[in-house]
């Protein structure tokens, strides 16, 4: 993993498994039982798979134009 990764994550909110989803708290996640974790690659293509090809392709387009810039 280069250090250009490491500085750069996303993260997706999901339901804290210790809670539930009940209303809650815990020390892993907020008062709404939800926590962020670290999304995978996968985890991101899939999501890109999944939303509309205007939305997808204005995605691509910012991510070419940051290229660009470095």
């Amino acid at each position: 993993m280069s250090e250009s990764d490491k500085q750069h994550k996303l993260f997706i909110k999901s339901m804290c498994m210790v809670c539930l989803n009940k209303v809650m708290s815990c020390y892993y996640c907020n008062g709404m039982g939800t926590v962020f974790v670290e999304a995978s690659d996968k985890g991101i293509g899939r999501w890109l798979s999944k939303i509309d090809e205007e939305r997808r392709e204005d995605i691509m387009y910012h991510m070419e134009d940051e290229k660009g810039q470095e």
